[in-house]
């Protein structure tokens, strides 16, 4: 998930939408083909976007009216929501929609896999309940209320509903975080991933869940943690924001720093929150390396991550397997490259907004509870993941609102003169 809302400010007039990396099932929010990689990037043909929510084979888009729209095979269309939406979010293949009354609607599969939702459907919350904000994780659901409490549901399989007298929750339950008081939580964050992330309002984070990797940054590795542990960060570092890949974790810092924990592609795997110092431009226009601060936005896929700085300069770092990390050669390479100028793509021909059906064709049908990876440009995924941080060039006069992330592609939100993005 991502939107077009920069620090606070109100969002910037977005003028276009391009993304890159894996795009079998249109995941591009364009027509169905090969990965879009080799430093290139396609143009979503879709107009007054504001956010987009992309998961593992599908993308939807928020439109400046509130309404949402599929963009990919087996969505394509109006989806039937009757109220007005204010934020998308995404995970492998569940959805969600907060309102403007403090809703949330979830479509796709259900947090435990165990039905289809056809349709979009209100999420029974507890009496009083407003949602604030909410992540979907490999089996688990996080939602934010407006108040900072957590609540979880789903499958407790890895840990993630941080309750340890849980196996599973059909509906959403209060998430405890240590002793009184009780912390005031502003961000959460799971996608993708068997792990769970919080901030609270003073910048702590809190993690829970799978750590077998390192990615809770707790120090150590285990198995399984089934409640909130407080993170091992450097001290005086208030945390701002958290995005959660597979096996890995990003922490952005109030100031602009970027931590990272666990097995992370593109850096090395750490057990506890490691700060990430430089970049590497491509020389002659920099040489050597350059310090990496001022972020203000992060977002991960399922191995690999992309930073937008304040300038609006774009990094990337981790798995490149499918182009997803927008360089001109999707191979293991330690000299980023820069990125050429948005080109835009085909644009699909309209269809009715599909509901998923499992007795349908394989692109509306049931979505798998694994996934192997597509048949691309590289099969050996692990030879990609040494590539450091890159910078992105963008046409002169174009500047990047926003960064996302799906499960292998990136988006970029554009503000600028339309006439150099599309």
């Amino acid at each position: 998930f991502f939107d077009a809302t920069m620090q606070g400010q109100p969002s910037p007039r977005i003028c276009g939408v391009v993304g890159c990396g894996h795009n079998t099932f249109g995941s591009l929010g364009t027509v169905a083909g090969p990965p879009v990689a080799g430093g290139s990037v396609v143009t979503i043909p879709q107009a007054n976007v504001v956010q987009i929510a992309a998961g593992h084979s599908k993308v939807y888009a928020l439109l400046g009216t509130g309404e949402v729209v599929g963009l990919s095979d087996g969505c394509r269309g109006a989806v039937p929501i009757p109220r007005t939406v204010v934020k998308l979010v995404a995970g492998l293949d569940v959805f969600g929609a907060i309102t403007d009354d403090r809703e949330l609607w979830v479509w796709g599969v259900d947090p435990a896999f165990r039905e289809l939702l056809c349709t979009p459907s209100p999420v029974p919350v507890p009496r009083g309940v407003q949602v604030a904000d909410v992540s979907i994780g490999n089996g688990c659901i996080l939602l934010l209320t407006v108040c900072g409490a957590v609540y979880s549901w789903g499958s407790n399989t890895h840990g993630g509903l941080g309750r340890p007298d849980l196996q599973h929750a059909d509906t959403p339950v209060l998430v405890p975080f240590g002793d009184e008081p009780v912390p005031r939580i502003v961000s959460v964050s799971c996608t993708w991933a068997s792990h769970c992330v919080a901030v609270t309002h003073h910048g702590q984070a809190w993690a829970w869940g799978t750590n077998t990797r390192g990615q809770l940054g707790l120090g150590r590795l285990s198995g399984t943690e089934h409640t909130p542990q407080p993170m091992d960060l450097p001290p005086c570092i208030p945390v701002a924001a958290v995005a959660t890949g597979q096996y890995h974790t990003v922490l952005l810092s109030r100031s602009g720093d970027v931590y990272v924990t666990g097995d992370c592609p593109g850096a090395h795997a750490v057990h506890t929150p490691t700060l990430l110092e430089t970049y590497v431009p491509l020389p002659p226009r920099s040489p050597g390396e350059c310090d990496l601060e001022d972020i203000t936005a992060i977002a991960c896929g399922n191995a690999h991550t992309v930073l937008l700085r304040s300038d609006g300069q774009v990094f990337t770092f981790g798995s490149d397997e499918y182009g997803q990390c927008c360089r001109p050669h999707p191979v293991p390479d330690p000299s980023p490259q820069p990125i050429p100028s948005p080109t835009p793509g085909p644009t699909p021909k309209p269809k009715p907004w599909c509901t998923l059906n499992p007795t349908a064709d394989h692109k509306d049908s049931s979505i798998p509870t694994t996934y192997p990876a597509p048949s691309g440009l590289h099969p050996n995924v692990d030879a990609s993941w040494e590539v450091v941080a890159v910078c992105l060039d963008l046409p002169l006069g174009t500047l990047v609102a926003a960064v996302g992330c799906g499960y292998w592609t990136t988006f970029l939100l554009l503000t600028g003169k339309l006439q150099d993005v599309l």
